[in-house]
């Protein structure tokens, strides 16, 4: 049986970048997912923690850091993060500037977040804490920007995944219908010498000048037809006796009842130029399905000439 066929290579590559893609997409949605999680516990445990500031320019901190509390114990982390921006707006201290990139970070804001941790940072140059978290925050934001491109590409990949994942289910499904109509087809085979049919084993004069096998096949205990695309028949005549092997053309998608492969002029040439016994042998995607003979007459013997035809004049004579 001939080998099934393997996917292309392209094929393959462009399968093993589109599982990358999908996997690295995965993993940077695993990693700001937790680093969300974690800034919203971080930012409860603060908040908790925090006490109101001695100076208030536009709003209230006692009041402000209230409703802040009340909306995490809603789980409304955008109106805590309003609250605690405008907090740091009106009064920027490292450690409003803190709770407001913490808030930032817990809305998956990670660009105001990186912002907020800088501006932190800056307020306070000594403190070792706040330029770690003003260069985490950075590496997050940036880590934020790619998270846009990263579920484009990602989802792009799913979709082939899912388009070669529905073909590869289409060929398999083909290949069984495919098999069990192998299995069950028979065929026969005649050939047309100069337009005339020749059947079971036929006889090809020197001096044919067209020639062509016809296959006919009948699907017992199978589908009538076989699925699309159908399979290849391929012929391939051998001559024993010149150790001689001419393969013929295969014809792709064969789907009827009879197929007719017509011999070109140089494959004719070389089938008559060998005169004797050919063995035709048909294949339906590597499967054998019939065989027959071809018996080439050798060319007529040329006239005698010179001495040879005075000899056979003078025997004649006498």
């Amino acid at each position: 049986m001939q080998a099934r066929p393997q996917p292309p290579l392209l094929q393959a590559w462009m399968t093993v970048v589109a599982i990358v893609l999908l996997l690295a997409g995965l993993a940077l949605e695993i990693t700001l997912a937790h680093e969300t999680l974690d800034a919203r516990a971080t930012l409860r445990y603060a908040v908790a923690r925090a006490s109101p500031l001695s100076a208030s320019v536009e709003h209230d901190d006692a009041d402000l850091l209230a409703e802040a509390r009340q909306g995490l114990a809603r789980h409304d982390f955008d109106a805590a993060r309003a609250l605690l921006a405008a907090r740091a707006e009106a009064v920027p201290t490292p450690e409003t500037r803190r709770l407001a990139s913490l808030a930032a970070a817990s809305t998956a804001s990670f660009r105001d977040a990186a912002r907020q941790a800088t501006f932190a940072s800056r307020l306070a140059p000594g403190d070792d804490a706040a330029l770690e978290n003003a260069e985490d925050a950075l590496d997050l934001a940036l880590l934020g920007r790619l998270r846009t491109p990263t579920r484009i590409a990602g989802g792009a990949a799913a979709l082939f995944l899912l388009a070669c994942a529905v073909h590869a289910s289409r060929r398999r499904r083909r290949q069984r219908l495919l098999d069990r109509w192998l299995d069950g087809v028979e065929g026969r085979m005649s050939v047309s010498v100069d337009g005339r049919c020749e059947p079971g084993d036929g006889v090809v004069p020197a001096d044919t000048h067209a020639l062509s096998v016809d296959v006919f096949l009948h699907a017992k205990g199978a589908p009538p037809r076989p699925p699309r695309p159908g399979p290849t028949l391929a012929l391939v005549l051998s001559h024993a006796a010149s150790n001689t092997t001419l393969r013929l053309t295969p014809v792709r998608d064969v789907v009827g009842d009879a197929v007719r492969t017509r011999l070109k002029e140089g494959t004719l040439a070389r089938v008559l130029a060998h005169p004797g016994t050919w063995r035709i042998l048909a294949r339906l995607d590597g499967r054998p399905v019939v065989e027959s003979r071809l018996e080439v007459e050798p060319p007529a013997s040329a006239p005698a000439t010179g001495p040879a035809r005075r000899l056979l004049h003078l025997v004649a004579r006498a």
